[in-house]
């Protein structure tokens, strides 16, 4: 008996001649969803929120009250024409103003990374400069009064903003000698203008140094002003002045104005990076960005993704990788693979590593490696021409990755020249995807398209870990957990060897049906050359010897079709068009035999 029987159908290894294939696997998987082990279509994308500026480029979401997927309606999106914008969450638990940050590198020149209450989001106030800027002038000391012993005082003062976040200390003050009960005049220097609106300034802290009895001098905190206020007595004794909390923040400094993104990482500490820098904030202090902690990479950092207690570096050399519960005692490592990373929006953080696009394949890495996940799935040349790699961006997917390219700026200033002249953007990646399984060599490679829509982005979102993606003015929301629509699929099998030249006469294809389909026409296209129509469930195409030979509507599950006689081939294929779920494939060479199939 000569027969072909699909079932548990699979997506593409295009490292493999079609006649080579594993027989679930595919010659060509399109839009194609197969965990289940039919044959089905990806969901529609579903429209969650219409953007305000239709030229946004990224969104994040921030839920109302719920934080379930159910509730992904209700939410306060904020929106970012910069497509690279990095948001988090405040790493400290129970944020009381649940503070978002965010940096956005050099999107039209070094913009300082920002941030912002949920409560000033919502209100549609404006987002505060991170960081705490260092006083540059030095308090003044003049001591009146008071009688012997003396001592001498030193003392400095810091800036803190309505949210508690303390910056670096200013200069001391010149050592001034008097005595011990006297009222000690301290003056300081406020802040600009500038810095007072933009970092929601509010407190002046002073503080003075006492020596211990080993000599040691430490600054101690002695009052708390309001920063309009420019003098303070100090009448503390230094016996109670030394119980109270030390200078925290003598190395503090706020991030480099050019950061250009962030990642959060356990123990409340926050990475991010700019050129062959690799920064980290003071654990739960994302206002804070000692330089201390800075880490050089050998080559510029593309991404940064999280495994772990490990930041992983995606450059355009060699990965890096830092690993440590605290910022300052990171152990840093240099991968031994040359791995450059082709695309920053490509970079993604999973459970068994960072995934990121490589010129060689998907590329994973660990602490210690990187695999290429793709390596016996797709030849490096075949790789390099399925998708717009430098544009990518991707979100995990089941288990997977998910990746679309992108929209790319034009290389004119948009305000240069005539726009209806010049092609101010590329737009050629922008209909083109894939999906990859990490693990499931059934599933393996799936083609992803979308012609006349670009996808602007591909985002994960931080608190249900769904996929949105940015098309046409508006966030959709891949859902798959949910009955959709199904897009339309395509899925051609690999080229059966028959071992000597034959006709197949007889077929059957089984597939399931839903309410979310649409009316039949009620005529039956009987054309060879035809693609799926608005008004079709599906289409079953046969190819012997790579001509096509057969084309049917799908109309009734198991419905005997006769394959046309007079020729023989030596390879065939079954080709599925279609927005319905097919479990099964079964042709034969005579009706008798289908049965036995």
């Amino acid at each position: 008996m000569v027969a072909i029987n699909l079932e548990a159908f699979g997506g593409m290894m295009p490292i493999q001649d079609e006649r080579l294939l594993p027989n679930p696997n595919a010659a060509l998987a399109e839009n194609t969803w197969v965990y289940s082990g039919t044959l089905d279509g990806f969901h529609e994308p579903v429209p969650v929120h219409t953007l305000f500026n239709p030229a946004t480029k990224k969104v994040y979401r921030i839920p109302i009250t719920y934080y379930d997927k159910d509730h992904i309606y209700d939410s306060y999106w904020m929106e970012f024409l910069n497509p690279h914008v990095d948001v988090i969450r405040s790493p400290t638990l129970g944020d009381q103003y649940e503070r978002y940050y965010w940096a956005q590198g050099q999107a039209g020149g070094a913009i300082p990374p920002r941030y912002n209450t949920k409560e000033r989001i919502v209100a549609g106030q404006p987002p505060y400069v991170l960081g705490i800027p260092a006083p540059v002038v030095k308090p003044g000391v003049a001591v009146v009064g008071g009688a012997a012993p003396v001592e001498t005082r030193i003392y400095v003062y810091t800036w803190s903003s309505t949210y508690g976040e303390e910056g670096p200390p200013s200069p001391p003050s010149d050592a001034v000698v008097g005595n011990v009960s006297g009222t000690w005049n301290i003056t300081v220097t406020g802040p600009t203008a500038a810095d007072m609106l933009d970092r929601s300034l509010a407190y002046t802290n002073i503080y003075r140094a006492v020596t211990t009895t080993t000599g040691s001098a430490t600054y101690y905190f002695v009052a708390q002003i309001p920063i309009a206020t420019l003098a303070y007595a100090d009448t503390i004794p230094s016996t109670t002045v030394s119980q109270n909390r030390t200078l925290e923040s003598a190395t503090w400094q706020g991030p480099p104005a050019n950061l250009e993104g962030l990642v959060s990482m356990p123990n409340g500490m926050i990475a991010g990076w700019r050129g062959s820098e690799l920064w980290f904030c003071e654990p739960y202090r994302p206002h804070a960005w000692p330089a201390v902690y800075v880490i050089m990479t050998e080559f510029p950092i593309i991404g940064l993704g999280v495994i772990g207690q490990t930041v992983m570096a995606l450059t355009t050399g060699n990965p890096y990788a830092a690993s440590g519960v605290n910022p300052g005692v990171m152990a840093t490592s240099r991968l031994t693979q040359y791995a450059p990373c082709l695309s920053r929006g490509s970079v993604i953080s999973t459970s068994v590593g960072v995934a990121f696009a490589s010129a060689d394949g998907l590329a994973v890495a660990v602490p210690g490696e990187v695999r290429i996940v793709t390596r016996d799935m797709i030849a490096k040349d075949v790789w390099q021409n399925l998708l717009a790699l430098p544009t990518l961006r991707s979100s995990p997917l089941n288990g997977g990755y998910y990746t679309w390219g992108s929209v790319v700026p034009g290389c004119f200033e948009p305000s240069a020249f005539d726009n209806a002249s010049f092609l101010m953007e590329d737009f050629s990646g922008a209909y083109t995807g894939g999906f990859v399984d990490l693990n499931n060599e059934r599933v393996a490679y799936h083609k992803l398209s979308h012609p006349g829509e670009e996808t602007e982005n591909v985002i994960t979102d931080h608190w249900t870990g769904e996929v949105f993606l940015i098309r046409s003015g508006k966030v959709m929301w891949i859902d798959i957990s949910e009955p959709r629509d199904r897009e339309k699929f395509r899925w051609r099998s690999k080229q059966f060897n028959m071992l000597e030249r034959k006709n197949l006469a007889a077929m059957k294809v089984w597939f399931d049906l839903d309410n979310t389909l649409p009316a039949l026409n009620p005529v039956r296209d009987t054309s060879l050359n035809q693609s799926l129509k608005a008004d079709q469930w599906g289409l079953v195409r046969v190819f012997a010897d790579k001509r096509l030979c057969y084309t049917a509507e799908l109309r009734e599950a198991g419905e005997l079709m006769k394959l046309p006689s007079g020729f023989k081939a030596q390879y065939y294929q079954v080709e599925i068009e279609a927005r319905i779920a097919v479990s099964k494939i079964e042709v034969a060479s005579t009706v008798k035999e289908l049965i036995n199939v």
